[in-house]
């Protein structure tokens, strides 16, 4: 899949971590993270673009906040909602809210939230309920024996319905709305 980096923000060429592409099931959209780093030891950060394959449009393209980035499954399609989920780094010293919280892409209404739910590696996240708009985090199958003596819950259920919900335009200030809420 070739994407015109051109017109990505800060797009660099990638010298050790290569960007990740991901084409949606539905192949509405092409999703791309680049400028993957390592911000810390088994912790990296990366910039987000997503384009319509419909019109071309480059509907959402992150300088900041940068996305946590993990090298299975960084970003999912929650393909009967329309939606894109990730987390983006959020710690603020001082704050009790996740350092990581999830963000949730409506892509048909552009719309976004931000969910105060710590998404480690050990998560994936997956559509819930349909009618009620829900989505649930649960523990890897892979991650079983890892969490068993953490205390962590096993699943957490979200209706989207009940989030608060910004204009993709303010997608950069995330960081800020995020403290605010």
């Amino acid at each position: 899949m070739k994407i015109d980096t051109s017109r990505l923000v800060d797009y660099k060429v990638p010298y050790w971590y290569e960007d990740h592409i991901i084409a949606t099931e539905d192949s509405r959209y092409t999703i791309i993270a680049y400028n993957i780093t390592e911000c810390r030891m088994g912790s990296y950060s990366a910039q987000l673009g997503i384009i319509s394959n419909d019109t071309n449009e480059l509907i959402l393209n992150t300088a900041m906040p940068y996305i946590n980035y993990t090298l299975d499954n960084p970003i999912v399609y929650l393909q009967s909602l329309a939606c894109i989920a990730f987390s983006i780094y959020a710690f603020k010293i001082g704050s009790k809210k996740s350092s990581r919280p999830s963000v949730i892409l409506d892509m048909e209404k552009r719309m976004f939230c931000i969910i105060n739910v710590f998404v480690s590696f050990y998560y994936e996240i997956k559509e819930h309920c349909l009618e009620t708009r829900e989505i649930i985090f649960t523990i890897r199958d892979s991650c079983e024996r890892e969490t068993k003596n953490l205390q962590v819950e096993k699943s957490i259920i979200v209706n989207l319905d009940s989030q608060k919900w910004y204009d993709l335009e303010q997608f950069e200030f995330a960081f800020e709305l995020f403290h605010k809420q």
